[in-house]
């Protein structure tokens, strides 16, 4: 009996441990450096980014897809109209974004959802803190 006591006691040792770790996710706290902004690539747009922003920037879907936007480099979709050897149209001055309560999904999922490299994560001023779950 002893020992199904012992059993069963680490068990339940292991089970809250696995569930203490499944508690602990890792988010990304953005410190606006504009790192980001700055770094050479295209911003992909979704027919939902491109209602938003031309929402929000007061123009009409129309006008905003014939002097902000062109197609990507593959032909697959819209990208931002940006000239990639300087910062991104929408960054100001002061490292913050004009339209960010309407950013692109591209840019809401950086850098969570990418595979950032080395030289990147160096430039970035950004960091990557553990959350623990308060449902667990």
């Amino acid at each position: 009996m002893a020992n199904a006591s012992a059993q069963q006691e680490d068990f339940n040792s292991q089970t809250a441990a696995t569930t203490l770790a499944s508690a602990v996710r890792r988010r990304f706290v953005c410190r606006r450096c504009g790192a980001c902004c700055r770094w050479p690539g295209i911003i992909r747009l979704t027919p939902l980014d491109i209602q938003r922003i031309a929402h929000f920037l007061g123009m009409a879907e129309e006008t905003f897809l014939d002097t902000m936007t062109e197609l990507s480099p593959e032909r697959t979709g819209l990208i931002l109209k940006d000239d990639q050897s300087r910062p991104c149209r929408f960054l100001d001055e002061g490292n913050r974004c004009r339209i960010q309560e309407v950013k692109p999904q591209q840019c809401r999922d950086f850098p969570e959802k990418w595979n950032v490299s080395q030289e990147f994560q160096r430039l970035c001023q950004g960091a990557w803190i553990e959350d623990r779950d308060q449902d667990a």
